[in-house]
């Protein structure tokens, strides 16, 4: 989950504090669900992340802790991954704490604070199995149709007769697999190939990756004027972030790739070939969907096949 810490009603506490809540289980005494679980979070009076397990109203079991100063309306992402005994706990995809536990082996979960009259935010709260499927989303187009899962926001998208490729058209053509997409450490690729405009000399083709909406998502691709290049768009506004100069011819295909692991590393390849290195420390996309097209409005045709997203274990 991602959550933003705000501050304590009570002027005198000047500390900060979130937490989220895992393997929730009813006291088998008195039934109640608010007193039997995992805890882990920002403990701002000890400036240290914590773990602890709680038995009943005053039992509480601490099993690891992590240093870390939170800043007040700055979101951080918490997530647990838990695997029969072993509990392992992450802040911003970075593993903080890893222990091992029996006491409970099911339950819900919850976010919150019971203490202190804190203000928080939550967003993005995802639970997930641990064990990924081999592939995520593939689309060869061999079926002469896009698959259904494809949402095809900008253009014209069509599968020419007996051509196993889709093509994009139109002023600008935008679609986007997004929908229950909580994906976080993907590989992701497509080939791709520019056919023009009859209006502007420009060449470009992308493919989008942990796409939140249609105005914050990454971006890879080729284009005449920068080479392979990598971008971020937040809220609308357009940040580059790295490119690799490259001669991008017409009518020939390409092969992109990006992988997306751990600590916001980002890993770009063109036709198989790593160019690009990149990790995002300023607000990154924690997980989201995948993309594919051209969104200036140049009115460029491009073809796209063997769209492939398998997670990186």
């Amino acid at each position: 989950m991602n959550t933003k810490l705000e501050k304590s009603t009570n002027p005198y506490i000047q500390y900060l504090k979130s937490y989220l809540y895992f393997r929730i289980s009813n006291d088998s005494d008195t039934m109640n669900t608010d007193t039997m679980y995992y805890r882990f979070g920002i403990k701002g009076d000890e400036s240290r992340l914590v773990l602890y397990r709680r038995d009943g109203n005053y039992n509480w079991t601490r099993f690891g802790d992590y240093e870390f100063q939170a800043q007040e309306n700055v979101w951080y992402n918490l997530g647990v991954k838990v695997q029969g005994n072993s509990i392992r706990c992450y802040l911003d995809g970075e593993q903080v704490i890893a222990v091992s536990d029996a006491k409970y082996q099911s339950g819900g979960i919850g976010i919150g604070t019971n203490e202190d009259y804190m203000t928080n935010y939550y967003d993005d709260i995802v639970v997930r199995p641990l064990v990924w499927p081999e592939t995520l989303f593939a689309d060869n187009f061999n079926t002469g149709q896009m698959d259904s899962l494809w949402n095809k926001l900008l253009g014209t998208w069509v599968v020419p007769q007996d051509s196993g490729f889709v093509r994009g058209s139109g002023s600008a053509h935008f679609a986007t697999v997004v929908e229950d997409c909580d994906w976080t450490n993907y590989r992701y690729q497509v080939k791709t190939r520019i056919k023009g405009s009859e209006f502007v000399s420009a060449l470009r083709s992308y493919l989008f990756f942990k796409v939140q909406d249609t105005l914050n998502f990454y971006r890879l691709g080729i284009c005449n004027d920068s080479g392979f290049v990598l971008h971020k768009q937040v809220n609308g506004e357009w940040q580059l972030l790295a490119n690799y100069p490259l001669e991008i011819k017409k009518n020939l295909w390409y092969n992109l790739k990006v992988e997306m692991g751990v600590n916001n590393q980002i890993k770009c390849y063109l036709n198989d070939t790593l160019r690009i290195t990149y990790t995002d420390n300023v607000n990154p996309f924690v997980n989201g969907g995948i993309g594919i097209g051209v969104l200036e409005q140049e009115a460029i045709v491009v073809d796209y096949d063997d769209v492939l997203v398998k997670p990186l274990q």
